[in-house]
């Protein structure tokens, strides 16, 4: 009877082993890849929540303004994504992000510059003399 031995050398690796490894390269950048564009998401959905909440803050700062003669509340604003500000017309303004745009209405006369911003900071209201200005400060 004739014995077979296999002479196998130090340091190779079999065919089993190398497509192990694979398969677990795969797997973690398919979790990868996974858990990115669930955090991108989840980024998303927290700055539409905050924009919509800062929205009707705003709103109803300035139904208040519209029955006091004067005064100046601040909202704190931490934009994930780049928030815009802009002037409509004398009494409508649009707070908009990549994806969620709402309108702020007021019978009294708003002033507002052009505002862009995606750091975090805070935007004042006052009004004065039948003026309601709006500008954004930011964070110290």
């Amino acid at each position: 009877m004739q014995t077979l031995f296999i002479n196998t050398k130090k340091g190779s690796v079999s065919l089993e082993y190398i497509l192990i490894l694979c398969g677990i390269i795969a797997i973690s950048g398919t979790l990868i890849g996974t858990s990115i564009n669930l955090y991108h998401k989840n980024m998303e959905t927290i700055d539409n929540k905050n924009i919509k909440q800062t929205a009707q803050k705003m709103q109803e700062i300035i139904d208040l303004f519209e029955l006091q003669p004067n005064g100046r509340m601040e909202i704190q604003i931490k934009p994930i994504t780049e928030w815009k500000i802009e002037q409509i017309n004398s009494r409508q303004i649009m707070l908009s992000n990549n994806i969620k745009t709402f309108y702020i209405i007021s019978t009294t006369k708003i002033i507002i510059p052009q505002i862009h911003t995606n750091q975090e900071g805070k935007i004042i209201l006052e009004k004065q003399n039948d003026y309601i200005n709006i500008y954004f400060q930011k964070k110290d």
